[in-house]
């Protein structure tokens, strides 16, 4: 019962900060990044609260977006909308609905630059052994 607890609470941990992390964007690209630092930079919260993003960690578990600051939306005279991105981090969730890093990769068409893959076969082979 308390290795249960354990392996349950681990899984609801925010990602460490410097773990490479799997980046699927709607358009089919894979990219890469090194932790949740540079996914902050890269990605605006709107977009990653939109879905337009899906985190995979080192592992191949997917990694929800949990907002510790949200989004805010301000509309100005009722014309004009200025949108604030928030603040998220991404918490390993092993029994979600999205699908699983297998499906994202052979949805994937491009694999954008990056310093640990040069091919989407080598990402294949990297994960293979996960």
């Amino acid at each position: 019962m308390i290795g249960e607890q354990f392996v349950a609470a681990a899984y609801h941990e925010p990602l460490a900060i410097n773990k490479m992390i799997f980046v699927f964007v709607e358009d089919g690209t894979l990219e890469i990044v090194d932790g949740i630092e540079q996914a902050r930079q890269n990605y605006e919260g709107i977009d990653v609260e939109s879905g337009v993003f899906q985190f995979y960690n080192d592992k191949g578990i997917y990694l929800k977006p949990r907002f510790i600051k949200p989004n805010k939306t301000r509309r100005f005279f009722w014309i004009f909308k200025t949108i604030e991105s928030g603040i998220f981090e991404l918490v390993p969730d092993p029994n979600t609905d999205e699908d699983d890093i297998w499906t994202c990769i052979s949805e994937t068409v491009a694999l954008e630059p990056n310093s640990r893959f040069k091919t989407i076969e080598e990402v294949k082979l990297y994960l293979k052994d996960c």
